[in-house]
């Protein structure tokens, strides 16, 4: 088994080359962003390129998320996978450790110890705005620290980094001000031909609903949403905004462990690829 080393910055061509080898849209901007939220480690293929994948994403000592693991057609079924695999999860120590997963990787996963706890589907389409007025307004500096004691709250974990990042690539960050409280905020990154809305966090569906519709309504184009198979009042309603939802994939948690914080608050993820 070939040596598994962190990937760098230098290796976007060949992890731009990758996701395209297996179908999936991730330019050179996405794996910056990816490669400043978290680690990716690598096995260097035959011919100078990457044989596969694996990105950690740590939330302090006892969360992570396991996201893109991939590799490619050509070193398929030499236990690429499974050996990224036993690597992330050995780097993530005692953590909880969560991931979403395709059909394709969730026998893998299983075989792990990981066990399925949702379904979440991902909405797509032009967004049909809601005529109503906006029920959120644009964040400011001000804003930084009541949206990072919310989603500390709800994520249940420090994800001041990550935001970070967020904030340096969304097109928008909008917030819900309650007599100087944050109580709801929701960011709007690139994604294929539009945007993609998520992290969000919202006291209710009311909120999540207003969020979802400012933004959309700021930037005017394809929407992304990420929801749960709980959230079937705001599936109902992404659809009737003519939002079509994939066949879905897998939340899957290592072993018996809860997922920390106050996940009802937490509407959309801020990609599955991080959670």
């Amino acid at each position: 088994m070939p040596a598994i080393r962190t990937v760098t910055e230098a290796d976007l061509p060949s992890l731009v080359a990758l996701t395209e080898d297996r179908g999936w849209f991730y330019p050179e901007h996405r794996w910056t962003f990816l490669l400043g939220a978290g680690e990716v480690f690598g096995v260097d293929g035959e011919r100078g390129d990457l044989a596969g994948v694996v990105l950690l994403t740590r939330y302090g000592p006892g969360l992570a998320a396991i996201g893109t693991m991939l590799v490619h057609s050509r070193y398929g079924r030499q236990g690429l996978g499974t050996a990224l695999m036993r690597h992330a999860l050995h780097q993530a120590g005692d953590a909880t450790v969560f991931l979403y997963a395709t059909p394709y990787g969730r026998p893998l996963y299983a075989r792990l110890g990981f066990r399925t706890t949702g379904t979440l589907y991902t909405y797509t389409g032009p967004f049909a705005p809601e005529n109503v007025p906006e029920g959120s307004r644009v964040a400011g500096p001000g804003d930084r620290d009541g949206i990072l004691r919310l989603d500390a709250e709800v994520f249940g974990a420090d994800r001041e980094s990550l935001l970070a990042q967020v904030d340096k690539y969304a097109h928008q960050v909008r917030v819900i001000d309650r007599d100087g409280r944050i109580t709801g905020y929701a960011a709007a990154l690139p994604a294929r031909d539009g945007i993609a809305i998520g992290p969000l966090a919202a006291a209710s569906d009311e909120d999540a609903r207003a969020l979802i519709t400012d933004l959309a309504r700021e930037t005017g184009t394809t929407v992304r949403l990420d929801l749960a198979e709980s959230r079937t009042a705001l599936r109902s309603w992404a659809a009737a905004r003519g939002l079509r939802p994939n066949d879905g994939n897998a939340m899957m948690v290592l072993g018996d462990r809860l997922l920390p914080g106050d996940r009802d608050r937490l509407y959309l993820p801020v990609m599955t690829a991080l959670g």
